[in-house]
């Protein structure tokens, strides 16, 4: 009864006009400013490490208990935020030049002449938690800075190989290679004859192919294997992964994965669940979005 007259006289003032809130001084602040600036300075030398770990560092420099919510606070309000960094794979001088004179012969071509080429790859799927759930610090509006750009070729962990091709509109099957190394036999036996060549056959002589330079690929037996059916194979820069649209499929593919309810934990739930995933997912419509952006600005 008390609880309910005191509800029923604010109730009335706030009517009245009456009712005037008092003075707080509300939650004292855990940190000094002197700590915000330590929190970020922490960040910015190490964008890797996380908010507890960075609490766990306050907590030891300043004899006061933080906690990561605290630290992640400071941080925003510091102008940092968790995002995924940006990777590629480490590049030489040539590398540069390379690609940038792909770049400048390719920077005209338009929706027709993109629409005849079949972007292919390979990508290995992993059943280990990868680097790519890991995030760091960074401002807004730095997504591409140096600082933030983790350079990286190799890719480990217990998985499995798949291979596709993406075109305007279009798309392979995806093909799950079983075990062991893919050599230049492999390449022609599973990939050009049962895949390229199909696609070859359905387009007339404007077909252009794309794949990248790894080993496999350029085999004397793939060479031959391409000349001999009349297959064209676009000139493509070294080391540049990032230039192939079929990427934003294998990305796609990873973020299913990732948020299934019950991941893959074998190799057999990991080619069941790649499959369903193509199966059940229009993937033709990333490459419309990735067309733009492989022509360079």
């Amino acid at each position: 009864m008390q609880c309910s007259y005191v509800w029923m006289s604010v109730i009335r003032g706030i009517i009245a006009g009456t009712a005037i809130r008092g003075f707080s001084s509300g939650r004292q602040r855990g940190t000094t400013p002197t700590d915000d600036r330590y929190i970020v300075l922490q960040a910015r030398r190490n964008r890797r490490q996380t908010a507890g770990e960075i609490a766990r560092h306050t907590t030891q420099a300043t004899g006061r208990p933080i906690s990561r919510f605290t630290v992640a606070r400071r941080l925003h309000g510091g102008g940092l935020f968790a995002r995924r960094p940006v990777r590629c794979v480490p590049l030489t001088p040539a590398h540069w030049r390379r690609r940038s004179l792909w770049c400048r012969e390719h920077r005209n071509w338009r929706d027709n002449e993109w629409g005849r080429v079949l972007f292919t790859d390979e990508s290995r799927f992993s059943l280990s938690r990868d680097s790519h759930r890991i995030l760091i610090w960074r401002e807004r509006g730095s997504r591409n800075h140096p600082s933030n750009i983790i350079e990286r070729d190799r890719y480990g962990g217990r998985g499995i190989l798949v291979w596709g091709g993406i075109m305007l509109g279009s798309r392979t099957d995806l093909h799950i290679f079983d075990a062991g190394s893919v050599n230049g036999t492999r390449y022609c036996n599973e990939i050009l004859l049962p895949y390229v060549r199909l696609f070859r056959g359905a387009m007339d002589l404007q077909f252009l192919f794309m794949d990248d330079n790894a080993p496999c690929h350029r085999t004397v037996a793939a060479e031959q294997l391409l000349e001999s059916e009349d297959i064209e194979r676009m000139d493509w820069p070294t080391r540049s992964p990032d230039l192939n649209p079929i990427e934003h499929v294998w990305d796609f593919l990873g973020r299913r994965l990732a948020a299934r309810t019950l991941p893959p934990v074998t190799i057999r739930e990991l080619r069941l669940a790649l499959q369903d995933e193509c199966l059940n997912n229009s993937l033709t419509p990333s490459f419309s979005a990735s067309a733009d952006a492989v022509k360079p600005a």
